[in-house]
């Protein structure tokens, strides 16, 4: 379990547009801000399209949240382009290439068959992990959760307890 952790470093490259021009990202480029950072299991699934979407709708509230998006599969960048350009169209947020497997690993979601394990995490802007929920393959995350627990934890007064 990483919540209450720092979360593990990352870095690794992107892509968010129909042209496939790479760019880094790291953990490092998301201090000072919320991030939601989500797993998918793998480029033209079914469900990871449905994920990918979802979360796509979510970007102007994650804005007003003071938060970012980042997907991650375990797929290049390339095979990323073509899902774009053929199946998703443009997104709102970038999607990351963890070829390495390393910080699916580096995260507890990598599966035996080399994909990662549908999941999410919300990091605060000090890098710590707040939220975490790894679901078994086939199981979408619910977007609506994902912004309900973002709300409860950057306002303190909205906590329980």
């Amino acid at each position: 379990m990483f919540v209450g952790r720092q979360a593990p470093d990352f870095r690794m490259p992107t892509i968010r547009d129909l042209d496939g021009i790479e760019h880094e990202t790291a953990l490092l480029d998301y201090k000072g801000r919320w991030l939601v950072l989500f797993f998918y299991t793998g480029d033209f699934t079914p469900a990871s399209a449905a994920d990918v979407r979802a979360f796509n709708t979510t970007v102007p509230a994650l804005a007003g949240c003071d938060a970012e998006l980042l997907g991650v599969g375990t797929e290049g960048t390339p095979a990323h382009t073509a899902w774009l350009r053929h199946e998703l169209g443009p997104l709102g947020f970038p999607l990351a290439s963890d070829r390495t497997q390393t910080v699916a690993q580096a995260y507890g979601v990598l599966t035996d068959g080399g994909t990662a394990a549908p999941s999410v995490f919300i990091i605060d802007p000090d890098g710590g992990v707040r939220y975490e929920v790894v679901h078994d393959a086939g199981v979408s995350c619910s977007v609506d959760e994902v912004l309900r627990v973002l709300t409860v934890l950057r306002v303190p007064a909205l906590r329980p307890g």
